[in-house]
């Protein structure tokens, strides 16, 4: 019974690290479902009704990332970043973005090639809010901004 038991918890435990092997570093941790995009997760997000995202692994991210419910991004397995192209931002059109979780345990850092524009603001608001704990920074060039 006990090898049963421990064979349950090893296919539990170590399933998402061989999916993430495989090039899906971000989790939807509600779902346990895991995503090669973080555009890709926070639309599971959204679909959802809201969920947290932690990102497994550093990534860079090509456009934009829409937040249209309640979402959490972390960091996890380590310390990671997410770096949004000139073009890319985090959009948070209604809902909620918490980014962090107020722990310094798998710390995440936000970067932007940032071309010194309006336009490329790394987080921006134009609906709902955004709220940032420990456990989350973000490099030189980055600006989070409301409405």
């Amino acid at each position: 019974m006990p090898a049963i038991i421990l064979s349950i918890l090893l296919v539990l435990f170590c399933a998402p690290t061989a999916a993430f092997a495989a090039g899906e570093p971000v989790l939807l941790q509600e779902t346990s479902t895991l995503y090669a995009t973080l555009e890709e997760a926070a639309a599971a997000a959204n679909a959802a009704g809201g969920g947290t995202l932690v990102i497994l692994s550093s990534m860079e991210v090509a456009s934009d990332v829409i937040i249209t419910s309640n979402v959490r991004l972390l960091g996890g397995n380590g310390a990671h970043t997410v770096s949004l192209a000139p073009t890319g931002k985090i959009l948070v059109q209604s809902g909620s973005l918490a980014l962090g979780d107020g722990t310094e345990t798998n710390p995440l850092t936000i970067s932007h090639q940032n071309t010194g524009t309006n336009s490329s603001r790394t987080v921006h608001a134009t609906g709902g809010s955004v709220a940032v704990y420990n456990g989350v920074s973000s490099l030189p060039g980055c600006v989070c901004s409301p409405n």
